[in-house]
């Protein structure tokens, strides 16, 4: 029956709060509703994509018209143009068609929720099309608790639901585009010559910095404010905009949580001269091929002579390097902007190694704790830095010099990554450790793989742009734990965990012996490095294993 005939009959007979099923089924179907009274569950019949729905909602009407927005601008990157209808209540349903190019099965659902979460993170609500069983309210209906109908929207602007009392019907075109679900991250190639793009209907030519544009127009997410204005206003900067001018941007960009602390991130950000690449986490996210930057954001040729030139900045980052043969006995250092993975066994001494190194490099640290407690933490730095017993510090306590860890700067948390980021930038650290990376929170992410993912790229791109060494203690797998043998295999997780370090370095030895092997696994520069170490536990500290022999050779005899 036509859409506009329903009308009639649901008006004839007052029904309201009419849902209809997301997915259709066949005869096989029919017959497990007639036998269980209706569907729930995983089912093992298939079920065919009629239409594919996504619901967006908000806390009110202006937020879910703003989520709206940004879902459809997402959408219009990979070619596709839904439908809009409102939903009757506080949010917004886009229908399109079978967008994933599904064919018929079982868990057609939970391939098309993945999907669309992959797509659109947490700006859809799922439930309408995770099951077999979910529904969606049909179009032209009435929603009982504010007596609005669901009806298409032309336009989301100045969006009125109190004209939505009274059912119009308004034509409705068809959806279109499909997306590849193999390449949700690359939006499709819009119709535009390459040097021509459109910003709000308008055409314009070689405009960069569009991520910018579009953080600017889907407004402030909490948890990501802080990031997303840094970016912001790194864009404005560099397309020449007076600071003043992106001051009052900022304050109305955040819609009256201004405050003085907003001020400073504009502030040092133009000072700092802070830049974000194409390929940093944030504005990739909201990166479009509009951008004049994004045909040449993996072509940027550089001269030959220009990179001689780049030789002057070589030598200052080695003249910054951090030395590391006082504390292991050989040549070794760690150029600024490194990112160092710190692997081995549990118990093995991981985190009094870091340790070490935090105390004894002297240079501004920030320790990020995740697994001990701080006062025990604490107690350790006082261990290595003042060489003495446990017990020694605690009842020594009340004399101890602070000057000797004043360098050290310790968070004992379990950060998300957007926290982490904030924390790195707001000292200029030389050395940052990660103790460890397993606690690091990444919200949205739908698995480990994921999470851990994002948790590298981040470290990467924190230790580029900060100039710190980054050292990020990580664990290895059950296997290689059982083996006794580390290789670049042995880490836990992905393989971004090592294409994306400069360094692994892996430490080896029984938990009862207080001899370890530090040796690399990985080295960009070639350095590789094979040293034993000595583990003291009364002091908590590594020294090189020749320091250990020094230190056993009696006083008065000659060697």
């Amino acid at each position: 029956m036509a859409v506009d005939k329903l009308k009639d009959v649901w008006q004839q007979h007052h029904q309201e709060g009419i849902f209809l099923s997301t997915y259709a089924f066949d005869e096989e179907g029919v017959r497990f509703v007639k036998q269980h009274g209706a569907l729930r569950g995983d089912v093992s019949f298939p079920l065919h994509v009629r239409h594919t729905w996504i619901d967006i909602d908000g806390k009110d009407i202006h937020e879910a018209v703003k989520r709206t927005q940004r879902a459809l601008s997402i959408l219009a990157d990979y070619g596709v143009r839904p439908i809009i209808w409102f939903s009757g209540r506080k949010g917004f349903h886009l229908q399109m068609g079978n967008v994933f190019q599904l064919e018929p099965a079982p868990d057609v659902p939970q391939k098309v929720a993945a999907y669309c979460k992959r797509l659109l993170g947490d700006l859809v609500d799922l439930a309408p099309i995770r099951s077999a069983a979910s529904l969606i309210r049909m179009p032209y209906t009435r929603h009982q608790a504010t007596g609005y109908y669901k009806a298409p929207v032309d336009s989301l602007e100045d969006f009125n639901p109190h004209s939505y009392r009274q059912l119009n019907v308004q034509p409705v075109g068809q959806p279109s585009g499909v997306i590849n679900p193999e390449t949700l991250t690359t939006p499709k190639k819009h119709t535009h010559s390459p040097a021509t793009i459109e910003v709000e209907g308008v055409l314009t030519s070689n405009v960069p910095y569009l991520c910018a544009m579009r953080m600017l127009e889907h407004g402030p997410v909490e948890g990501t404010r802080h990031q997303t204005l840094l970016r912001m206003a790194s864009a404005w900067r560099r397309l020449g905009l007076p600071i003043d001018y992106a001051l009052v941007l900022a304050r109305t960009w955040l819609q009256g949580e201004w405050d003085s602390e907003w001020e400073r991130i504009i502030h040092q950000t133009y000072e700092r001269n802070y830049s974000y690449g194409c390929h940093d986490e944030i504005m990739q996210r909201f990166c479009t091929n509009r951008c004049s930057l994004y045909r040449q954001r993996n072509l940027k040729v550089v001269s030959a002579g220009a990179m001689l030139q780049e030789l002057s900045t070589l030598q200052q980052l080695e003249r910054k390097a951090l030395e590391l043969e006082a504390i292991i006995g050989q040549p070794f250092r760690l150029l600024p902007g490194s990112l160092v993975i710190l692997t081995g066994d549990t118990g093995i001494g991981k985190s009094a190694f870091a340790q070490t190194l935090a105390v004894q490099l002297g240079v501004l640290t920030l320790y990020l704790n995740t697994e001990v407690s701080q006062a025990m933490m604490a107690r350790r730095f006082a261990q290595i830095a003042y060489q003495l017993s446990a017990s020694q510090v605690i009842s020594q306590s009340s004399k101890l010099d602070p000057n000797r860890l004043k360098h050290i700067h310790m968070i004992t948390a379990h950060p998300t990554t957007s926290t982490l980021s904030t924390l790195l930038q707001a000292q200029p650290y030389e050395l940052v450790i990660i103790d460890t990376t397993d606690d690091v929170v990444v919200e949205g992410v739908r698995s480990e793989a994921d999470r851990l993912k994002a948790v590298i790229e981040l470290l990467r791109d924190l230790a580029n742009r900060t100039g710190a060494v980054v050292i990020a203690v990580h664990h290895i797998n059950k296997e290689a734990a059982k083996q006794g043998r580390i290789t670049l295999s042995s880490l836990t997780g992905i393989r971004t965990v090592v294409t994306k370090a400069d360094y692994v370095l892996a430490i080896q030895g029984s938990r009862g012996h207080p001899e370890r092997m530090l040796r690399t696994l990985k080295a960009r520069d070639g350095s590789m490095l094979q040293t034993m170490l000595h583990f003291i536990p009364e002091t908590f500290t590594f020294i090189s294993h020749e320091n250990h022999l020094k230190r056993q050779r009696p006083a008065n005899k000659k060697w």
